[in-house]
């Protein structure tokens, strides 16, 4: 099992904003609403940040540990190149090297309307709340 979100990054650009709702899990990609706190990015297939959700390391939480409603939570803006565990669509089958986009929930899934990423690890139907490898495009 991965033990941090962030496993390659070329910078450290990373912010903190209180959580919109509860069950943000680290690994989750984010969005924020109109008073700026974060969500998990609803928007499917959606041109989107590709900002995640990390780990809080400053309480020492691991990256099953979720967020609750009006929690401090912490997130990295990835770039090109990163690499981070995140969270993909329940029993979604992937490939290495097939393009993930926004799933509307938070998650990852296969596609090619809006890909944020690519698939480092070949996934025979992913299990919900597993962290998956993959590269920031």
């Amino acid at each position: 099992m991965a033990n941090t979100i962030v496993v390659k990054s070329y910078s450290d650009n990373r912010e903190e904003a209180v959580a919109a709702e509860a069950g943000i899990y680290p690994g989750m990609l984010l969005s924020r609403n109109s008073s700026a706190e974060f969500k998990m990015n609803d928007g499917v297939s959606a041109v989107c940040e590709k900002l995640f959700a990390i780990e809080n390391d400053e309480k020492g939480d691991i990256i099953t540990t979720v967020y609750a409603d009006d929690d401090r939570v912490f997130a990295t803006h990835a770039y090109p190149g990163d690499e981070l565990n995140v969270l993909f669509t329940a029993a979604e089958n992937i490939a290495i090297g097939d393009k993930l986009e926004s799933a509307g929930d938070g998650t990852l899934k296969e596609g090619t309307t809006a890909p944020i990423a690519i698939a480092k690890e070949a996934i025979a139907s992913a299990i919900a709340g597993t962290h998956y490898l993959v590269s920031i495009i």
